[in-house]
């Protein structure tokens, strides 16, 4: 599953595998694709995998921003930019 990759880190996430529930940004990092920017997220309890993002380009960036002022992504450099 693709996960929105400004907000996810504030959603809630329940692991299909073993039942754990928590917010996204205490998923666990699991591969990364360099060539595609796409980071695999898993379950920090079992590593299941739990769905993934992919990184947006500058400007799709600056236009989420400005489509959600005031939202909080969970990101602090893109918070603060």
């Amino acid at each position: 599953m693709q996960v929105n990759f400004f907000t996810f880190k504030n959603e809630n996430f329940v692991c299909p595998n073993c039942g754990w529930r928590g917010k996204g940004d205490e998923l666990s990092s699991g591969e990364f694709s360099e060539s595609d920017f796409i980071n695999d997220l898993d379950c920090p309890s079992c590593y299941e995998h739990i769905g993934f993002w992919q990184a947006p380009l500058k400007n799709e960036i600056e236009k989420w921003k400005a489509a959600n002022p005031g939202i909080t992504t969970g990101w602090d450099e893109l918070d603060n930019h």
